[in-house]
């Protein structure tokens, strides 16, 4: 006579966990070439390892096939792997230095608008359209260029005419230029010093009248207006003052001017006399 068992909703789930935490284990997948490296279920072949797909010319490096080809940037011959020749298009490189080169020189001149972060604003003087980044935005971004800014301010007369703006100054191009060289530049002070002391009756500071050594020779016309080390444009000036006068060119170019011409030095009220 056959027994027969009830088993209830508990021992059913008992049975599922225990196949859960015991799974049936599959049947490993190994490469047919004979090599012993496992590999997923599906494939039949380690890549490289299928002797019947290799080319002629191949080159077996660790069960890897290669080739010998060209680089398209620089020309060199270099090995490639077989499966990743003309991988990204009809283009093949030796390396991330070639690459770059060559996506540089595809991208060269082209505008990434989604990488601008800054804005576009009207030149002041040319009027021509241009992009201003952040960091430019701080810092003002009125103009286009450096020449645009200094034509605007040689017409507003914040800078002179003659101004030197470039370095290429031969010729026509500036009036304190001569052959190529620039007029005003360096030369031995100590004959000029001795002249401008007997012309101002001591060695001190036209100022606050500090004695030397340690005082600075001043040109009232600057070097970039083609003023020269001369005696009819020189003064001596302690440190402070020095960068005083060169605080305000406006203020106190007429005052030094007026001086050499007539010898009265007119110092405006309320000029800071403390050195």
């Amino acid at each position: 006579m056959n027994t027969v068992f009830f088993i209830g909703e508990k021992e059913l789930s008992k049975l599922g966990a225990i196949r859960m935490f015991n799974p049936v284990p599959k049947p490993k997948n190994f490469c047919k070439c004979g090599c012993g490296v496992e590999i997923k279920a599906g494939r039949k072949w380690v890549s490289g390892h299928n002797l019947r797909r290799r080319s002629k010319g191949a080159i077996v490096i660790k069960g890897r096939s290669y080739k010998k080809i060209n680089c398209d940037e620089c020309e060199s011959e270099f090995l490639r792997r077989t499966d990743s020749i003309n991988r990204y298009g009809k283009v093949n490189y030796c390396g991330y230095k070639c690459a770059n080169k060559a996506i540089g020189r595809k991208n060269r001149g082209r505008i990434n608008h989604k990488a601008r972060k800054g804005e576009y604003r009207n030149c002041l003087h040319c009027k021509s359209e241009f992009y201003v980044s952040r960091s430019q935005m701080k810092r003002g971004g009125k103009y286009c260029s450096k020449k645009c800014q200094m034509d605007r301010q040689k017409e507003l007369g914040i800078v002179p005419k003659n101004f030197i703006s470039a370095p290429n100054n031969k010729g026509k191009n500036n009036g304190r230029y001569r052959h190529g060289n620039r007029v005003g530049s360096h030369i031995q002070k100590r004959k000029l010093r001795e002249k401008v002391i007997e012309r101002d009756g001591g060695n001190w500071c036209l100022f606050c009248g500090k004695p030397g050594p340690g005082l600075h020779l001043h040109r009232v016309v600057y070097g970039s207006q083609g003023g020269r080390y001369e005696l009819s444009n020189c003064v001596q000036l302690c440190p402070i003052h020095h960068e005083l006068v060169h605080s305000s060119k406006r203020k106190w170019m007429p005052i030094l001017k007026h001086y050499l011409k007539t010898g009265k030095l007119n110092l405006p009220k309320g000029w800071d006399d403390k050195c």
